[in-house]
């Protein structure tokens, strides 16, 4: 995982939501998943309360349409949110 993809503050992002939906459901889609999972490990998230793929660039699109709310944090460095 990269500095700039800011993946603590997603993480965190997703244990306040699950304060209001307890039922909410993390997918991460990275190209490191063993550091995201231990991230998720390191948070008290159950392996029930998440998934972590590795899928190719081009299927990431169809991944967030099938979400209720995606995250994607590419541009964040560009726009200057840290």
């Amino acid at each position: 995982m990269f500095a700039f993809q800011r993946s603590d503050r997603i993480v965190s992002l997703f244990t306040a939501i699950r304060e209001c939906m307890p039922h909410a459901h993390f997918l991460a889609l990275t190209t490191s998943p063993n550091a995201m999972r231990e991230l998720l490990r390191r948070e008290d998230l159950g392996k029930t309360d998440y998934t972590v793929l590795s899928v190719p660039h081009a299927e990431v699109p169809r991944w967030l349409a099938a979400a209720d709310l995606g995250i994607s944090v590419a541009g964040w460095a560009k726009a200057g949110v840290s």
